[in-house]
């Protein structure tokens, strides 16, 4: 009897099993092949959310560099206070404009916060990334105007390099920028619009 039943009862389980288990392996199967889609979906979402947003941060320096050097004419070679004090009162992130006086980086002046760095630091800055100022020149005789970032070590800060030009010669200057600032007051209301509800977003400073 019972050998008879497991004659029986062995193909039934076959029959019932086999058609359930590979169901099972085609659900989670096709369920990987969806997670995966909706994981590319979301990569490439907010690859175009950072996309975004970095161009939006080079605009905004770029302005910045653009109405300083808007100061700058034939006649008039040195900035002072009050030609940046409007772009110091509108944008707190921005600690220092460092303007060298020439092309030899010996000498040069600071319109700063209090809160700024030195100039004996800045200049240590520009001597340990002389290799990244050397190419600002080489890219403006190509009449391209590159903002060059700067390593530092410093924590909560970001240093910029670019070249001003007053109609005769390009002038070396350095924008020392509070890092956790510039996010929050310039960065974070356009990231969270970007964003929506779909992404939470943190920026870190690597310094």
């Amino acid at each position: 009897m019972n050998s008879t039943l497991k004659k029986i009862i062995l193909p039934l389980l076959f029959v019932v099993l086999i058609p359930a288990i590979s169901y099972s392996v085609y659900e989670i199967t096709s369920l990987n092949e969806t997670e995966k889609v909706i994981e590319e979906i979301y990569k490439n979402q907010l690859d175009v959310i950072l996309n975004s947003v970095n161009q939006y941060s080079d605009l905004i320096v770029t302005n910045w560099v653009n109405e300083i050097n808007s100061k700058l004419t034939s006649d008039k070679i040195k900035l002072s206070k009050k030609d940046v004090d409007d772009l110091f009162q509108k944008n707190k992130s921005l600690l220092q404009l460092y303007v060298f006086n020439d092309s030899t980086l010996s000498d040069g002046y600071s319109l700063k916060r209090e809160e700024a760095n030195s100039e004996e630091n800045i200049k240590t800055i520009i001597e340990n990334n002389s290799q990244k100022v050397e190419r600002l020149f080489r890219y403006i005789k190509a009449e391209y105007r590159k903002i060059e970032p700067l390593e530092s070590g410093i924590n909560q800060r970001q240093f910029l390099a670019v070249l001003l030009n007053n109609t005769d010669k390009e002038i070396l200057a350095v924008l020392e920028l509070n890092t956790s600032r510039f996010i929050d007051e310039v960065l974070r209301p356009v990231i969270l619009e970007a964003a929506g509800n779909e992404f939470a977003i943190s920026c870190n400073s690597k310094n």
